[in-house]
């Protein structure tokens, strides 16, 4: 429905809306980009100020995952739609007299000033954050082989598979193709095409990253941490599926990291800890108040949610918390 370049460019860059895409009137050219109708549906419509809020509803990672797939786009305007076709219906039903209804709204209410103040909250500690720079330079000084990085080997293989041959039909294969493979080693992705019997080929080429790990056959896993640079090949390497012929795609050194490397990334990891710091604290002030409880009818909420029919026994009153008269 919404699947066009159009869209995304809208969303992504705040651009106006074709009016034609929506079936709206022509939008003056000085109102406020937010106040552009991004897509409608019968008398219901979403704008940019609409997404704008309900984006900032949501984690910053979640948020780029959703607003770069089209797809994810379509379907959360499509929910935007229906909740603001339901909410019209309630408004022009009345619904919104009702006691309950009420409460729920002032309850929906708190909850989105709450998730504001928090995001305010924080974003006023990111702007009081001290120089982490000389405690980082301390963490690092303090434990560097943490900051030390282990040898990574990316390769290439063609398995020669000793299912369907004798185990030295299988290794006479598989050296006559390394022979081919040392002469000619541009031809390796065509040979894994051509030769190998790894199922998963069609999918990698027959790459496989971190080949020195120990998720890997301790043969294929050792011959791969062996490997010294790109373009080494070696082989043939036994394991229980048969025989590899593997080639060096990069090798990068076990090597420890220097403090100008990491830097960035320890700094605002200190940077992240004090404002969450700083955000237990406040939350911990507010929740550290008195609280008055009637226990009356806090025992009662057990009862009143049990499905029809239902019993169960009632918790006992904690003791930490100050107590309400039923009175009051």
């Amino acid at each position: 429905m919404y699947r066009n370049a159009w869209l995304l460019a809208t969303l992504l860059t705040g651009a106006p809306v074709l009016a034609s895409a929506v079936d709206a009137p022509a939008v003056s050219s000085t109102a406020a980009p937010a106040t552009q109708v991004v897509v409608r549906q019968g008398d219901a419509s979403v704008t940019l100020a609409d997404v704008d809020a309900y984006a900032a509803t949501m984690p910053d990672d979640l948020r780029a995952g959703i607003f770069y797939s089209e797809e994810r786009i379509e379907k959360v305007l499509n929910q935007m739609l229906l909740t603001r076709q339901l909410a019209d219906e309630a408004r022009t039903s009345g619904l919104t007299d009702d006691p309950l209804v009420k409460t729920e709204l002032e309850l929906a209410v708190n909850q989105a000033l709450a998730a504001a103040q928090r995001r305010a909250l924080r974003k006023e500690f990111e702007q009081k954050v001290p120089d982490q720079s000389a405690l980082a330079h301390e963490r690092y000084i303090a434990d560097p082989k943490s900051f030390a990085v282990s040898k990574e080997v990316d390769v290439r293989h063609i398995l020669i598979s000793t299912n369907q041959r004798s185990d030295a039909e299988a290794k006479a294969l598989a050296e006559k193709l390394l022979a081919e493979l040392r002469a000619k080693p541009d031809d390796f992705v065509k040979d894994v095409k051509k030769y190998s019997d790894d199922p998963s080929k069609t999918r990698n080429h027959g790459l496989i990253r971190g080949a020195n790990s120990d998720r890997l056959a301790v043969p294929f896993r050792d011959a791969s941490a062996a490997l010294t640079h790109a373009g080494e090949i070696v082989g043939p390497v036994k394991t229980s599926y048969g025989y590899h012929i593997i080639k060096a795609v990069k090798v990068v050194p076990a090597h420890q990291r220097s403090f100008a490397e990491v830097k960035p990334e320890l700094v605002q990891k200190l940077r992240d800890r004090w404002v969450d710091q700083q955000m237990a604290e406040h939350l911990g002030k507010l929740r550290g108040k008195d609280i008055q409880v009637n226990d009356k009818l806090v025992r009662s909420l057990l009862q009143r949610y049990l499905p029809s029919g239902a019993s169960g026994e009632p918790p006992a009153p904690r003791p930490r918390i100050q107590h309400m008269s039923a009175s009051q």
